[in-house]
C-alpha cells in the first residue's frame, strides 16, 4: 500500500528511492483584484500516474492540499483544470469562476476553481468567483 507523504521541494528525497504515483504543487502569488492585493496560495500540477487513477490517490492528495491551505495564511486558493474535472474539485470543496481568467491579456480557456480561506476573501468571494481575474500567468 503506497504511503502518501508531503514534501517541500528542497526536501525530497532522491529519485532512485520512491516513485511519485500522485503529486500537486503549491505555489504562493500575489493577484491584484477589484483594487485589492491578495495572497493566492496556487495549486498545480495535480495529477495520478495512470495506472493508479480511479484509486481514490488524487482525493487523498487534494485533502492534503486542502488541509495545507486550510493553516496557511493565504486568502484564497486557486487551480486551474479542465471543465470535465469540475465535480471532482467541487467534492473536495472548491468553486468555480465563471469570471473566467485572463493571462497576459488574453482569456484562459481553462477553469478556474478557487476557495477562499481569509476573512477578506470570503467577505470579497462574489467578486472573486464572478468577474474576471487578471494573473501574470497561470501556474
Amino acid at each position: 500500500m503506497p504511503i502518501l507523504s508531503t514534501f517541500a521541494h528542497s526536501d525530497l528525497p532522491s529519485a532512485f528511492s520512491w516513485q511519485a504515483i500522485a503529486y500537486a504543487a503549491l505555489i504562493r502569488v500575489t493577484v491584484f483584484h477589484a483594487g485589492t492585493d491578495y495572497a493566492i496560495d496556487g495549486v498545480g500540477n495535480v495529477l495520478t500516474a495512470t495506472p493508479y487513477r480511479g484509486q481514490g490517490y488524487g482525493r487523498q492528495v487534494v485533502e492534503r492540499v486542502n488541509d495545507r491551505l486550510d493553516t496557511s495564511d493565504a486568502d484564497a486558493a486557486a487551480l486551474f483544470c479542465a471543465p470535465d474535472l469540475e465535480p471532482f474539485y467541487a467534492a473536495a470543496g472548491w468553486s468555480p469562476c465563471p469570471g473566467g481568467t485572463r493571462v497576459d491579456s488574453h482569456l484562459y480557456s481553462e477553469l478556474r476553481m478557487m476557495r477562499m480561506l481569509s476573512p477578506r476573501a470570503r467577505a470579497a468571494a462574489k467578486s472573486l468567483l464572478t468577474t474576471t481575474m487578471d494573473v501574470g500567468w497561470a501556474w
